[in-house]
């Protein structure tokens, strides 16, 4: 009996979240752009690069901070 409840329930969710994912027109745009950058091995190598850079810099900004704590 619960089974067939959780079931109907679930085969609900999947039919309304279909539906909806398939007229956001939204949500197309950034999937095709992450979809790009996955397949570019450049622009994935340049991406990697920036978020390396800016993990640096932002903690190089919470050691001065913590620095400046200190004095």
């Amino acid at each position: 009996m619960f089974a067939q409840i959780t079931n109907k329930i679930e085969l609900t969710f999947w039919d309304v979240s279909i539906s909806f994912l398939t007229k956001a027109t939204w949500l197309k745009w950034p999937i095709g752009q992450v979809l790009h950058i996955i397949q570019d091995e450049n622009l994935k190598t340049k991406l990697a690069s920036i978020v390396v850079i800016a993990c640096a810099g932002f903690g190089v900004g919470v050691l001065a901070y913590f620095i400046y704590l200190l004095g």
